[in-house]
């Protein structure tokens, strides 16, 4: 008969004698029965705990107590390391399916496509004054040609200015 759920940290620590920061530790491994939150079986856990050569599995007689903590570090390390190419994997896996879906565009293609925009704005700043200009009366024309291009060019400094303030 499997003995009842474990539901608190605090009682996985009693039932196996250990102290509550130990636990917070073993639920973060990866692979750790009942995960970070329970509840957890017993013998799960026991079984667990015995696979990765811990000292406070049931019945572990560890010949040296340096040699059995080593032996737990090495385990929890290749767990991490484990875990972490797991989820390096899962990561380039889902990159891989957005770029086929095409949700992802290259850098290159967007910093190419947005400076060709910037571009054709600036041609049509820069067009401007010769266009209203047309709709004045000929003897204000020149004055006011000159105020609209050194706005259109005060325009066109701070646009340039875009990608200083970006990089700072």
């Amino acid at each position: 008969m499997e003995s009842p759920a474990i539901g608190t940290q605090t009682g996985l620590a009693k039932a196996f004698d250990v102290s509550l920061n130990t636990v917070k530790k073993w639920i973060l491994r990866a692979g750790f029965p009942g995960g970070a939150k329970g509840p957890w079986q017993y013998e799960e856990v026991a079984a667990y705990l015995a696979t990765t050569g811990s000292p406070k599995a049931p019945g572990a007689k560890p010949a040296d107590a340096a040699a059995a903590e080593k032996q737990t570090s090495v385990v929890q390390i290749t767990a991490t390391a484990k875990a972490l190419i797991a989820r390096e994997q899962a990561r380039k896996l889902k990159l891989a399916n957005d770029e086929r879906e095409g949700l992802l565009v290259a850098k290159d293609e967007v910093e190419q496509e947005m400076a060709l925009r910037v571009l054709r704005i600036k041609e049509r700043l820069e067009a401007l004054p010769d266009e209203l200009l047309m709709e004045l009366p000929a003897r204000s024309r020149h004055q006011l040609k000159a105020r609209i291009e050194h706005k259109i060019r005060l325009i066109l400094a701070e646009m340039a200015r875009w990608g200083e303030e970006e990089k700072k």
